[in-house]
């Protein structure tokens, strides 16, 4: 599965520069280049499934490799969405995003495991991810993934959308940091009754109520 990963990576990007350089605009390249990723990820439901080891195996490599194809191209939009100088900005908002994400991935992989014991669920979720998320992509970035411009003068710029961005990512934090609070006991490791999940529960939900503050302010 790593050595698959790795595969990915390369392949990944060279598909969609290979698209440009045919003449595809940068958008429906990028898109072609992560749907077809996107589509490779199902495969993790199945291997679930199957009792045959090495399609198992198989299944897991392509979703490895989709995986990584995925995120070679997914970095790569930072750049073709936003000018130079708020780039490195985007790409490490997208990273601290990623970094959240995969805490409560974390939490879910490690409440799943102690509360039924298997990974069927996780799989599953790994599955439909990258199509749903390729989906919303397209939603946001639109179908030509057309580079956004920066406002000349910000002096008395107020951004709707970036407000309402960060209230509705201050107010999802909110709600998940009072469910685990609500829920701590039941949280805790059934067996060690050890509170790590409830406690990365709680860092998680206040890191994305951080990130709607910032989002608001940056609106303002």
């Amino acid at each position: 599965p790593y050595i698959a990963a790795d595969i990915g990576s390369i392949c990944g990007g060279w598909l969609s520069g290979g698209l440009i350089k045919r003449g595809w605009n940068v958008g429906p390249a990028r898109y072609a280049a992560m749907g077809l990723c996107a589509l490779g990820m199902p495969g993790a439901i199945i291997a679930v499934y199957t009792g045959n080891f090495w399609l198992a195996i198989t299944l897991i490599s392509l979703a490895t490799a989709s995986h990584q194809g995925w995120s070679a191209n997914l970095f790569t939009t930072a750049t073709d969405l936003f000018p130079t100088e708020v780039a490195g900005s985007m790409i490490g908002l997208g990273g601290m995003a990623g970094a959240i994400g995969g805490m409560f991935m974390t939490l879910m992989v490690g409440g799943t495991l102690g509360r039924l014991g298997v990974y069927t669920p996780v799989f599953i979720w790994a599955g439909i991810m990258h199509p749903l998320a390729w989906i919303i992509f397209i939603g946001i970035a639109g179908p030509k993934m057309l580079r956004a411009e920066i406002v000349p003068d910000i002096t008395n710029y107020v951004s709707n959308k970036l407000l309402i961005a960060g209230a509705i990512f201050a107010l999802f934090g909110g709600v998940c940091m009072t469910v685990v609070w609500d829920h701590w006991d039941w949280l805790c490791d059934p067996k060690t009754h050890s509170p790590s999940v409830p406690a990365g529960g709680f860092v998680a939900s206040v890191a994305v109520i951080l990130i709607g503050i910032a989002l608001a302010y940056a609106g303002l």
